[in-house]
């Protein structure tokens, strides 16, 4: 009956995993990985919200001319229209409609202050008109720009010249080209793309693709270099690296174990067993995580597998056992469940305690880690036993043999020298750096991030700034928060620690000054037909009139609507698409500012308070780095202490629990020491390699400390029932992580590396210098006992 029980509960736990990998989702996103109380976190994922335009690939061509280049944008255009299902904008909406300036010229124009508004105004006098009007056809006559010419011929008197540089039109233009027209600017969107929502994979790889034909199929176009950036492409480089530096890494992690175990003890059907029962620790962890985490990052997906390389471990210390001890199951569980048991506890414990991180992303790595741990564990003494105690395997093997001294001579000296070493490098270099900078989360090999820099470059927009967000649920609350935001920069820069700024109050309806300034209309609405018959005679045809007629028939109706709604059109989507946002029921503005080499946080802070988010790359870095050391030193602190409870209860000793903790607080030294002399830095990818390298550390400690206890302190019987075992565990975890240091992803690549070192740091530590310590402890204690 018992028995049954068992198969049912097992079967209701396979069930319910199962259920939980169908409902499993991969996140890609970056920012969900970070700490979500973080402004800057919040604040950046406000601008991706509202204006970070997922589905807007931007293509770079350059050439050794402007002709050149403008050459081969046309061309390329022409390419991804005819060969992908994709919009493809290769200049400004209005150069081919010009009257989708007119909503836009409209709205600006009577959103301007009153004072601004007048000298608008006074360019619709006939005396004024008259004269602007005479000039534009001069000017038009001796002209060769091509976009001075679209400009001024739609537009002759003159009205967009009064808009700020958030709505002029020809810095618009500047997003095409660069100033001398060798760098030319592409926007590609997917079809029917649905706004907010990222591209599919295989639309970019397309475009991507049809890029690479293009070039390939004229040798002229060899000469252009071209390039992809935006969002859509850091989301496809991101999560394509990550995706295939965790798939690499797992698969190599546990084909090493498994070649390990066969070149060691040459048996084929244990070592089946054992990765099946591996693999189900794996899924079944992902299956029950997937309850608690639905949106599952892939960073976390990809530790879990690595790390499910724990559950070999159990499986090399129960066949090393099964060996010595012959087919006796209650024998093979007795002597190696207490320490199994203990070890699971204290890393799923390690792991749990990441909940407390901050950090989403290593939170669900912990729990998902923790899962598998005890899974395995399960899945191992229950059943990869009783498989062990059922085969017929050799009697005796290599490993009972009488281990050689110069196997501890070799390996604590190792040990030593590597412990002198790091305290020469704590010493002489310090504690490793901390790198505030987010680079740990670019891939390595990446065109995205040179052309956005590149493009930045060539448009001459490569100062660094600061993105200024004002959100609320109504036009008045965002207009406000415009209003106090423009106060504060304009303080700050004549404070001299900000360069320039610029809002798009412009734009943003500002219900006062637009009722203001409808009233003042009535004198240019009722001179519309006269100022037609002006241009007219001047000499400009129906589409030289159309922006000035169009503008006062919009301001005609909107003095009868009363209507405050943004205007539509080609050309306001346009300008406003990085500028404001209406999506759902939240309104969102995006200006910037840029602060001198010298200045400080304090424009941002004060920003802050005035209920905006002030946000950038450079200075989500440096919170970062704040962050985690915060937060960092009191997670590991809870760490020691979820390793200190569930320490005591396994071994019930005090000195047991020191020696274990000690050994790792000595690795954790030893790991910072070493990465000081090597040049390695901590940033907020790595960071986790300290629990990480203390969670699996502690395993060797337990497995090593309960082997000395069965044996009576003799280190060398010891090393045979557990030694070969943790050696082959902890160069299989080794192997795992350190084929992370060729991961794409710099920050997965100094996390590898990080581990690697530590783990090989806590298993020399554990297997060479602890049978030695503790020996010599349990030799002072049976002399204090029988001195009394």
């Amino acid at each position: 009956m018992m028995r049954m029980a068992g198969r049912l509960l097992l079967l209701a736990f396979a069930l319910l995993a199962a259920a939980g990998l169908l409902r499993l989702r991969f996140d890609a996103n970056v920012l969900d990985l970070l700490p979500p109380d973080l402004a800057e976190v919040q604040g950046l994922k406000i601008f991706l919200t509202h204006f970070g335009l997922p589905s807007e690939l931007i293509i770079t061509v350059e050439g050794p001319d402007a002709e050149t280049a403008g050459g081969f944008a046309e061309s390329l255009a022409a390419a991804l229209r005819e060969n992908t299902p994709s919009l493809v904008r290769a200049a400004p909406p209005w150069m081919e409609r010009p009257e989708s300036l007119v909503p836009l010229a409209a709205h600006a124009l009577i959103n301007q202050s009153p004072e601004q508004f007048r000298l608008t105004l006074d360019k619709l006098t006939p005396d004024k008109a008259s004269q602007r009007a005479s000039e534009a056809i001069e000017n038009l006559a001796t002209t060769l720009a091509p976009e001075e010419i679209a400009l001024q011929g739609y537009d002759p008197l003159g009205l967009l010249e009064g808009l700020s540089a958030t709505t002029d039109p020809e810095r618009a233009n500047r997003e095409f080209s660069s100033a001398d027209g060798s760098f030319r600017i592409l926007y590609a969107t997917p079809k029917d793309s649905a706004k907010n929502s990222h591209p599919p994979r295989d639309w970019i790889e397309g475009v991507i693709r049809q890029i690479d034909s293009w070039r390939r199929a004229d040798p002229e176009r060899q000469a252009a270099q071209t390039g992809w950036t935006g969002e859509p492409a850091f989301v496809h480089e991101i999560s394509s690296a990550m995706s295939s530096d965790m798939r690499l890494s797992s698969f190599m992690s546990l084909g090493f174990a498994a070649a390990l175990f066969y070149f060691v003890y040459r048996r084929v059907r244990p070592l089946a067993r054992m990765m099946a029962y591996v693999v189900a620790s794996f899924l079944g962890a992902l299956g029950l995580a997937a309850w608690v985490f639905p949106d599952l990052s892939i960073i976390s997906v990809g530790f879990a597998a690595i790390l499910a390389g724990i559950t070999v471990d159990y499986g090399f210390l129960l066949y090393q056992c099964r060996l010595r001890t012959g087919g006796d199951l209650a024998r093979l569980r007795s002597t190696t469940t207490p320490g199994i048991l203990a070890a699971a506890a204290t890393t799923a414990a390690a792991f749990s305690s990441l909940n407390f991180s901050g950090l989403p992303g290593i939170a669900q790595l912990g729990t998902t880690v923790a899962i598998g741990v005890l899974l395995g564990a399960f899945l191992m003494i229950r059943f990869f036993s009783s498989d062990l105690a059922r085969m017929v395997l050799p009697e005796k093997s290599r490993s009972g043999r009488e281990i050689p001294r110069g196997v501890f001579q070799f390996g604590g000296a190792v040990a030593l020298l590597l412990f002198v070493v790091s305290a020469i490098g704590l010493v002489w270099r310090g504690l490793p750096a901390w790198a505030v900078d987010t680079q740990s989360m670019r891939p390595r090999e990446s065109i995205a991030y040179p052309s956005l820099d590149r493009m930045s470059l060539a448009l001459g927009d490569d100062k660094p700034t600061v993105q200024v967000l004002a959100t609320g649920s109504s036009f008045e609350e965002v207009s406000e928060k415009l209003t106090a935001a423009r106060a504060i920069l304009r303080n700050a820069q004549a404070g001299g620690v900000v360069e320039g700024f610029e809002l798009p109050d412009a734009l943003w309806p500002n219900p006062e000054w637009r009722a203001e300034n409808l009233t003042a209309t009535s004198n240019a609405v009722s001179r519309k037909d006269s100022l037609r018959a002006l241009l007219e005679e001047t000499g400009f045809s129906e589409t030289g009139t159309a922006l000035t007629s169009g503008v006062l028939d919009s301001w005609t109706g909107w003095v009868e609507s009363g209507s405050t709604e943004f205007p539509d059109g080609e050309a306001f989507d346009w300008i406003a698409r990085r500028t404001m946002s209406r999506d759902g029921g939240e309104f969102a503005a995006c200006g910037f500012f840029t602060p001198t080499p010298d200045g400080d946080n304090r424009t941002s802070a004060e920003l802050a308070r005035s209920g905006l988010f002030p946000t950038s790359w450079s200075q989500l870095g440096q919170a970062l780095a704040a962050h985690a050391l915060t937060r960092g030193i009191l997670t590991l602190a809870g760490f020691f202490a979820a390793m200190a409870v569930v320490l005591s209860i396994a071994f019930r000793n005090a000195t047991d629990v020191l020696l274990a903790l000690g050994v790792n607080l000595l690795g954790l030294a030893m790991l910072n020491g070493l990465m000081s002399l090597l040049g390695m830095e901590w940033n907020f990818m790595n960071l986790c390699a300290l629990t990480l390298t203390i969670g699996l550390g502690v395993d060797y400690s337990i497995h090593v400390i309960f082997a000395l206890r069965s044996t009576d302190e003799n280190r060398e019987a010891a090393f045979a029932d557990v030694g070969k075992a943790l050696g082959l565990c902890a160069l299989t975890t080794i192997a795992g992580f350190a084929s992370l240091a060729a991961a794409q992803t710099e920050g997965l690549a100094a996390l590898g590396r990080t581990c690697a070192l530590g783990v090989g740091v806590n298993a020399l530590v554990a297997l060479f210098l602890l049978p030695s310590v503790h020996a010599w402890f349990q030799k002072k204690q049976a002399a204090a006992v029988r001195f009394d």
